[in-house]
């Protein structure tokens, strides 16, 4: 139960994010977005941070982290830019109700061989079966 109730804020969040974030773009550009929503990010997790956790820990995990952490930290951020941007334009240029589903099918699929591939994840006939139904789904759009 728990489980699907974890659910619930992330499918929120995901249907509801794109039309806030294309009415945000009416009135301010993709730059100006990035600063906003990093501004508001970054004083919502000092605060978290201030609260949940011990600073000292926490740099001297850092510390010790190897090299390799610092350098996927930094492709998630180059790929959190890139995607922003690619939103953006697609955002601006077409329905919402269309790039999504599109964008969310192929990173289903993505997922998939990627999970398969590089972290040895197993995939079922069900897995296979449904995300072939999620492509085919998509073609319908």
């Amino acid at each position: 139960m728990i489980l699907y109730l974890n659910f619930l804020p992330l499918i929120l969040f995901w249907s509801v994010k794109s039309y806030l974030k294309k009415a945000l773009y009416k009135h301010i550009n993709n730059y100006e977005y990035l600063l906003y929503i990093n501004l508001i990010y970054s004083i919502i997790f000092l605060a978290f941070f201030a609260y949940y956790i011990n600073p000292t820990q926490f740099l001297n995990k850092l510390r010790v982290a190897p090299s390799i952490i610092y350098v996927k930290a930094f492709a998630v951020c180059l790929f959190f830019l890139m995607a922003t941007f690619a939103l953006y334009n697609l955002i601006k240029m077409y329905n919402v109700n269309y790039i999504i589903p599109v964008a969310r099918g192929a990173s289903q699929l993505l997922i998939l061989l990627i999970g398969y591939y590089f972290y040895k994840e197993n995939i079922t006939t069900c897995t296979i079966i449904g995300t072939i139904l999620i492509l085919y789904g998509i073609y319908l759009i």
